[in-house]
């Protein structure tokens, strides 16, 4: 009997033991939980003011920026005001002048579009494709002439409209004439604007443009500023393009350049 009140004694005290420990544990894992929530709150606090500041570091940037080039903007302008006031006070009268026909030729574009440089350059080939009259061509040739030295964008679109071979075939047809020698010139300035692009120079190398050129310097040799436009547009195409090189060097034209050589050396 003793036994079997000392076992059932100890199981009691087992089982207050076990319930003890459970709780305790219990209390460790709901305190360890508390810790883990109140330093993950903590962390989360800590990066979201973090981006807050950093947030806050570049809009004051960003907007410090702007006031600093409003402020540059405004500097500039005024200094371009003030620079521009003292030009023309101190300006001549020719150059006032000119000043004038600028913004007048300025607001004349602004209001007639056909009056720009674009437009005009789409008329002047449209002309060089459709007459035949001298007047016309040589009014055209002249706004090409112009176009194609003042705007890369005019020399494209007159590569785009293959130009080089219609002026080709219209120097076939110029004479010694002085009408025929100033269309020659303004010609040449033409196509030497557009060779003077690198991109654009092989639609300037036509298949006949070295024979016409080569023709052209035999033929005004005499005539200083048209030679002298043939043999720098020739060495531009020459150099620039294979094939023509390949034509430049054939035994005739080889034989006709040396016959030029011989005779300017005289």
């Amino acid at each position: 009997a003793a036994i079997i009140i000392e076992s059932f004694i100890r199981q009691i005290n087992a089982r207050n033991v076990s319930s003890r420990n459970k709780l305790d544990q219990l209390h460790r894992e709901d305190a360890a939980l508390k810790i883990q929530t109140f330093y993950k709150s903590f962390r989360f606090q800590q990066k979201l003011k973090h981006k807050l500041v950093v947030a806050q570091r570049v809009v004051r940037g960003f907007l410090g920026r702007r006031r600093r080039d409003r402020l540059i903007q405004t500097i500039v302008m005024l200094q371009s005001r003030y620079r521009g006031k003292k030009t023309r006070k101190s300006m001549s009268k020719r150059a006032r002048a000119a000043s004038l026909r600028i913004e007048r030729a300025n607001k004349v574009a602004a209001e007639k579009p056909q009056m720009k440089l674009g437009m005009r350059t789409k008329s002047a080939l449209e002309i060089l494709l459709k007459s035949k009259r001298l007047a016309e061509v040589m009014r055209a040739v002249t706004t090409l002439e112009v176009s194609t030295r003042l705007s890369e964008k005019c020399c494209v679109a007159f590569a785009q409209a293959k130009a080089p071979g219609i002026l080709y075939a219209l120097i076939r047809t110029c004479n010694r004439s002085l009408p025929h020698m100033e269309l020659l010139h303004l010609v040449l300035e033409t196509l030497t604007n557009v060779a003077k692009h690198s991109y654009l120079i092989r639609s300037v190398a036509t298949t006949k443009s070295v024979e016409v050129l080569i023709d052209l310097v035999q033929m005004f040799r005499d005539k200083d500023n048209i030679f002298c436009l043939a043999i720098s547009l020739l060495e531009l195409i020459v150099f620039a393009v294979d094939d023509c090189m390949i034509r430049c060097a054939s035994r005739e034209n080889l034989k006709r350049l040396k016959g030029i050589h011989s005779l300017s050396l005289r």
